[in-house]
């Protein structure tokens, strides 16, 4: 699974630079491979996993984790968790939280752009665009909330909470590990599962009923939506994925190598012939 999900971040790379509306896409898939590349590591790093898991599933007596291993399988835990947050911050950005696409707009080069239709930016004609003389980046000022100073500093903020977050988090797990270590950990990982599912399904639902054909990005996390419903039907339904975990293996693999499919076939149609 980590070879298609490497290739659908290297393209979302390379399709980013020609599409201007994909930027935030490969972001969230170069994230998600990085989550998932740390957790594989920590996991090789306790070596006995695979032993482990057996003897739970089989009902035997498994010996609690202790020093470093014990630290490995608290963060383990959060970088999981980490893991299905970004993937349901990235859908609902793009399927949700985007502006309405315009018909017949472009980029440049591929792909529709997107443009938020507000009253205050209408010319007279019907076209929606803001006023030549003034930037909406430099109307509110160097502090005001449309500045691009504001939005930097409240995103490294929010990054600076986020790490602060996952440490206490490791921290509270690796106290707590005698406590919450197997039925609990794994009731936990399926309830944020199911909120993760959730807000995801809200998106789709949303982006579905103003249905538009849609772009790179929309079709790149609808995907993500399918994969996560495979996911459901795989090691969360029955509320044991330490049990079924295996069993989303080649789901995520096909919805990685659909998702390089999709960026593939945009990175071609960019680098055509200019009409």
């Amino acid at each position: 699974m980590t070879l298609p999900h490497l290739l659908a971040a290297l393209l979302g790379c390379a399709l980013s630079r020609r599409v201007p509306n994909y930027r935030r896409v490969p972001v969230a898939l170069a994230w998600l491979l990085a989550l998932d590349l740390a957790a594989q590591a920590l996991r090789l790093a306790r070596g006995d996993v695979d032993a482990r898991l057996a003897a739970y599933v089989a009902g035997g007596e498994v010996p609690p984790y202790v020093g470093a291993a014990r630290a490995a399988w608290a963060v383990e835990q959060v970088l999981r968790a980490g893991w299905y947050a970004v993937r349901a911050g990235a859908v609902w950005q793009v399927l949700a939280a985007r502006g309405v696409v315009k018909r017949g707009s472009t980029t440049g080069r591929g792909g529709g752009d997107l443009k938020d239709e507000t009253p205050a930016g209408r010319r007279p004609g019907g076209l929606c665009c803001a006023p030549a003389s003034r930037s909406p980046r430099m109307s509110a000022g160097p502090l005001g909330w449309g500045s691009v100073a504001r939005i930097r500093a409240i995103s490294a903020g929010l990054r600076t909470l986020l790490a602060f977050a996952a440490l206490a988090s490791s921290l509270v797990l690796f106290a707590l590990y005698p406590l919450v270590r197997g039925r609990p950990a794994e009731l936990a990982a399926v309830a944020l599962f199911v909120a993760a599912l959730a807000a995801q399904l809200v998106a789709a639902t949303r982006y579905i009923l103003r249905w538009r054909a849609p772009d790179a990005a929309q079709a790149v996390a609808l995907v993500l939506v399918c994969g996560a419903l495979a996911d459901a039907a795989g090691p969360w339904i029955v509320g044991q994925p330490v049990r079924d975990w295996y069993a989303g293996g080649p789901s995520g693999a096909a919805m990685w190598g659909v998702v390089a499919a999709i960026e593939a076939v945009a990175l071609a149609k960019s680098t055509g012939p200019r009409k």
